[in-house]
């Protein structure tokens, strides 16, 4: 196990201002549920579910968002830990936390991990850290899950360093109109059902698949990134946009 691997339970909630920007966003308690469910076989859906393109797409954000002086890195939505896993691997780093909701994914989360990480249950919306206490935050097909974009998006402003960065990885509808005869009988029948077959869990992976078409534009989490006081917003496309990174500065 991990040393200082610390569970704090922070504040949740279900309001219906955190609707406001992810209509298809389930209650706190189901959401948690659904990712407790499929913590077990997460890692391989995503690979398998994605073309084992996820692991690519994450390899492509790191590149983006290191220059090199980052010391502190926090991981927001962890999951398994896949994101967080690869920062670690470029170069050695004074603090690393990983924060998610879910108690399954934080406890598979430490099996994967090394010692020396710092793990924390948690609330997205409310983070249990000091102002500018990391250099990187990032997260990984974790914005479609949360509640109230606004109050997420400051936290992490709150929280970094001046000149800090963020990146966050989302799966997107692409944009290329041949790509798209392909991806979105994909996402509607695919995607679900093979992925609540595996899982044994389908309304999971219909939620995920509905987010992913019912969610707001890249482009609007960007401008609403600048309306948040980050600067340096870009938008960087993979896949015909099917995934899509969105990077900050603060």
């Amino acid at each position: 196990s991990c040393m200082s691997s610390t569970d704090l339970d922070a504040r949740t909630s279900s309001s219906a201002s955190e609707k406001k920007f992810s209509p298809v966003a389930p209650e706190t308690q189901t959401l948690r549920g659904f990712f407790d469910g499929i913590a077990a076989r997460y890692d391989f859906l995503n690979q398998f579910l994605s073309f084992n393109l996820d692991d690519y797409w994450r390899k492509k954000s790191r590149k983006l968002l290191l220059s090199g002086n980052e010391e502190a890195v926090l991981d927001l939505g962890t999951g398994t830990g896949k994101f967080l896993e690869l920062f670690l691997k470029t170069k050695p780093w004074k603090r690393a936390v990983g924060l998610d909701f879910s108690q399954a994914m934080l406890e598979t989360c430490r099996k994967n991990l090394p010692p020396g990480i710092f793990f924390i249950k948690g609330d997205f919306q409310a983070l249990p850290f000091t102002s500018a206490s990391f250099n990187t935050v990032i997260s990984a097909f974790t914005l479609r899950s949360v509640g109230d974009i606004r109050q997420f998006l400051g936290e992490i402003r709150r929280v970094l360093t001046a000149g800090g960065k963020t990146g966050l990885l989302c799966l997107t509808r692409p944009r290329n109109p041949f790509f798209n005869v392909l991806y979105y009988p994909y996402l509607n029948f695919y995607l679900p059902w093979v992925g609540g077959m595996i899982s044994g869990n389908r309304d999971a992976y219909r939620f995920l698949a509905d987010s992913i078409l019912n969610f707001q534009e890249p482009d609007d989490t960007a401008d609403m990134m600048r309306r948040t006081g980050f600067r340096q917003v870009r938008v960087h496309r993979f896949t015909f946009g099917a995934a899509t990174l969105i990077v900050g500065e603060k």
